[in-house]
């Protein structure tokens, strides 16, 4: 992590920016979310029994998805979260299953009908992204940082980022459940660093 921008006491200089740089140097830039798409890949019914079984798609299918999609210049920015209809899914209501809710940047010379075409089985519902949805969205502190919500979505990629290569420690052949102590520990020293209790809500 590097620090660029300027410090110092003086009110005119600029606020210092935080980049997180990636191992290849290429720092995590903010999305242009007048250029976002969004898929969704199919975990399963959310009555079921938690059997982290997200995980395993996320590790499986989605991670090597996304690296190959940075890889070949097709996307210059990702996030995904785990949602279901009625919360940002385009399905039918009857439809019970939770998806991997991805939303994924187009690099500058990208059409979205070269995404689409490049995109597995997989991967359902692909869209354009509703810019008034993504600049709606519900970050609480979206008005106090300095880049707005565009930001923020910049931030949420860094959590994807940071999550896949988490998984990506590990080996593909060990169960998905001999990587919940180590994960679960992670998540404990995010917690001691903000001295704050995440809940799902």
């Amino acid at each position: 992590m590097f620090l660029s921008g300027e410090s110092g006491m003086r009110s005119d200089f600029a606020p210092t920016r935080i980049i997180i740089v990636r191992p290849n140097g290429e720092p995590v830039e903010k999305p242009d979310l007048t250029r976002v798409a969004e898929t969704f890949v199919r975990i399963g019914a959310s009555d079921q029994p938690h059997n982290w079984r997200h995980l395993d798609i996320l590790r499986e299918t989605v991670r090597p998805l996304l690296l190959d999609l940075r890889a070949e210049s097709v996307v210059d920015w990702y996030s995904f979260l785990l949602h279901g209809a009625g919360n940002g899914v385009p399905a039918p209501s009857t439809d019970r299953d939770s998806f991997w809710h991805i939303r994924l940047g187009l690099a500058p010379s990208v059409e979205f009908a070269s995404l689409v075409r490049r995109l597995p089985a997989e991967c359902e519902m692909t869209q354009l992204a509703d810019l008034a949805v993504l600049e709606n969205m519900s970050f609480p502190d979206a008005h106090l940082l300095s880049g707005g919500v565009g930001e923020a979505w910049r931030l949420l990629g860094e959590q994807s980022e940071w999550l896949l290569g988490v998984l990506g420690s590990y080996p593909l052949d060990a169960p998905v459940r001999e990587l919940l102590p180590g994960i679960d520990q992670y998540l404990h020293y995010l917690a001691n660093m903000t001295q704050m209790e995440v809940r799902l809500r």
